[in-house]
């Protein structure tokens, strides 16, 4: 299955950037993210879209409180989760 196009879908709204394991592949959609004030975007798969917190605390708590939103790892230094694709 190919990743959502973080580039193609959102490049004209968003920040579009490459992880840092990338090593400048940025050919590869599945490498690309979207940095955010407390983490960044990142592709699952063809229609979801994945958030990693580098903390965690409040900006979990409202990740939570999102419908639609699944937690599936949630630690001490941060949170990933899982939601259908806005676009």
């Amino acid at each position: 299955m190919n990743p959502i196009d973080l580039k193609a879908e959102f490049g004209g709204k968003w920040q579009i950037g490459l992880d840092e394991a990338a090593r400048g592949r940025w050919a590869d959609p599945w490498n690309y993210i979207v940095p955010c004030r407390h983490g960044h975007l990142y592709p699952v798969d063809g229609d979801r879209i994945g958030a990693a917190t580098d903390r965690a605390g409040a900006i979990v708590r409202k990740l939570r409180a999102i419908d639609g939103v699944e937690i599936f790892q949630d630690g001490a230094d941060g949170a990933n989760a899982v939601f259908a694709s806005p676009g």
